[in-house]
């Protein structure tokens, strides 16, 4: 029980990415602040979308999908239409998320180096690595679509989706000496409950990779 208990605000996480319906833990998903869901190809921030289309799941439309990333980032703008919405020292640390049958494609795009060979010597090369960026990437089970991953800013303050207490912890224990019901079957009950708030803040620090 606990460790559902545990679970709920992972798969609140992932329920809000996918946008998808989960009576057991969010009944609906709320539209972020600016009327449009989480992840939209709508232009929103300064003219751009925080969903792009990828080019397929090989390692190398991973790495080519991974720098129209950060051109996105870079080309999102605050509502005045001319200040860049995402600072340059906010790209250095990037966190990714992806179905596990992705994981042999994300670790020859970002983890492998292959070797180049020019003229005959022989050179590890990974473009990625070679940018300086620290990848954090986590590989899951919760997302259901295959081809679809996420990347995220963690240093961004502003934070794409938020979680919030609504009520702390209640535990009520029943046995024999507080229920008759229970000394009746020699049993003890233990009951905990607990409330969360899950929403969509307005998710430029987001990106979403959809791929058919």
């Amino acid at each position: 029980m606990g460790q559902r208990l545990r679970d709920v605000p992972i798969r609140a996480f992932f329920q809000i990415l996918e946008d998808a319906t989960d009576p057991l833990v969010l009944p609906r998903v709320d539209l972020a602040p600016d009327g449009l869901a989480t992840f939209s190809t709508t232009a929103r921030f300064g003219g751009v979308s925080n969903s792009l289309t990828g080019t397929g799941v090989t390692a190398a439309a991973v790495k080519a999908d991974f720098f129209s990333a950060i051109t996105r980032w870079k080309n999102m703008l605050h509502t005045d239409s001319k200040t860049p919405l995402v600072d340059d020292s906010l790209l250095d640390e990037i966190t990714l998320f992806a179905p596990t049958g992705l994981l042999e494609a994300f670790k020859d795009a970002f983890i492998r180096t292959l070797v180049v060979d020019s003229g005959g010597d022989a050179a590890p090369s990974n473009t990625i690595i070679e940018s300086g960026f620290k990848i954090n990437m986590h590989f899951t089970t919760y997302l259901t679509d295959v081809n679809d991953w996420y990347l995220f800013l963690p240093k961004a303050k502003h934070k794409a989706i938020v979680m919030g207490g609504r009520e702390g912890l209640i535990t009520r224990e029943f046995d024999s000496s507080n229920s008759s019901e229970q000394a009746k079957i020699f049993e003890s009950f233990f009951l905990a409950a607990q409330r969360w708030g899950f929403t969509s803040n307005l998710p430029w620090p987001a990106l979403r990779i959809t791929n058919t």
